[in-house]
């Protein structure tokens, strides 16, 4: 397996004398190759490059960003289950209920 680390901010490994830095093409850069079979790459190995690829391009800051809402949405939706579940159990017990405008 091979070792990857940064170099400079750029991830990739050493084979045969070179940096690579981009496993889907070839030591000379003319074909594309599976990084699997050419370098010996793990399939975990080759899921961060993509990784490293997406965030240079964005995408996975476009998706973290979502990710970001929909969470601060559910934390939302669990304040306000918290709310309604005392307000009937308030309603149960004959309590009054004080409402709040927001």
């Amino acid at each position: 397996m091979k070792k990857l680390y940064y170099t400079n901010g750029v991830l990739g490994f050493d084979f045969k004398d070179f940096f690579i830095t981009d496993p889907f093409t070839s030591t000379c850069c003319r074909f594309d190759v599976d990084p699997i079979k050419e370098y010996g790459l793990t399939e975990k190995q080759v899921k961060r490059f993509k990784i490293e690829e997406d965030m240079k391009k964005g995408e996975l800051n476009y998706v973290s960003s979502r990710l970001t809402y929909w969470t601060q949405q559910e934390k939302k939706a669990k304040r306000y289950i918290k709310k309604y579940n005392k307000m009937m159990k308030r309603l149960k017990e004959g309590g009054k209920i004080q409402w709040k405008s927001q």
